[in-house]
């Protein structure tokens, strides 16, 4: 038998950063599907995604980290540090 339990929640989305926030646009139905625009989209078929857009990782991960963090590193790093602060 195994329980789950949610204590805090930390979320890092297209729709929105923070968990108030993406549920507020959720509810609404607002869609974060667009051009792509963080790379050049020749080389695929696709052209469009969610994309998280409005996020300054320097707002959110200590600056040593920066360099040795990818992207998507930072967005779990910055979502972790919420769903912690909200726990």
């Amino acid at each position: 038998m195994s329980t789950t339990v949610v204590t805090g929640i930390g979320v890092v989305a297209p729709t929105g950063l923070g968990a108030e926030r993406y549920w507020s646009r959720t509810l609404r139905g607002r869609s974060a599907i667009g051009r792509i625009s963080r790379l050049r989209t020749n080389p695929y078929p696709v052209r469009v995604a969610g994309e998280v857009l409005d996020y300054a990782p320097e707002e959110h991960v200590p600056s040593r980290l920066l360099p040795q963090t990818d992207r998507m590193t930072q967005f779990a790093l910055t979502a972790a540090d919420w769903a912690v602060r909200d726990a």
